[in-house]
C-alpha cells in the first residue's frame, strides 16, 4: 500500500476515536513534606551508585564510562540549577528591599 493509493486514504482516514475522560497521577501520601527530599536522596544514590561501579576495575567498560559521565553532566546540572536559583533569590530579595526603601 502506497501513501497517495485510495486503499491508504480509506484506512488512515479514520481518525482517532478513543476518548480520555480522566487522568490519574497516582501519589504516595506517605511522603507528604519530604517529597523532594525522597526525590533528591534517590538521585544522590543512583549517582553514588555509578560511580561505585566505576571505582571496580572488574566493571570498566565504556557504558560504564558513558554512565560516569551522565552522573557527572547530571551532578553538574544540579549545581548550576542550585547556583542560578539562590543568584535569583537573592536578586529577588534585594529588589523588594530597594521598593520598600
Amino acid at each position: 500500500v502506497t501513501s497517495g493509493s485510495a486503499l491508504h486514504t480509506k484506512l488512515m482516514d479514520g481518525g482517532n476515536h478513543s476518548v480520555v475522560s480522566e487522568f490519574l497521577l497516582w501519589d504516595l501520601p506517605i511522603l507528604g513534606r519530604f517529597r523532594f527530599f525522597v526525590f533528591c536522596f534517590s538521585h544522590v544514590i543512583g549517582n553514588l551508585i555509578v560511580l561505585t561501579n566505576i571505582s571496580d576495575h572488574h566493571l570498566h567498560s565504556h557504558m560504564c564510562l558513558l554512565l560516569a559521565n551522565l552522573s557527572f553532566t547530571d551532578t553538574s546540572c544540579i549545581t548550576l540549577m542550585l547556583f542560578i536559583h539562590t543568584v535569583v533569590g537573592t536578586e529577588v530579595v534585594l529588589f523588594i528591599i530597594m521598593s520598600y526603601d
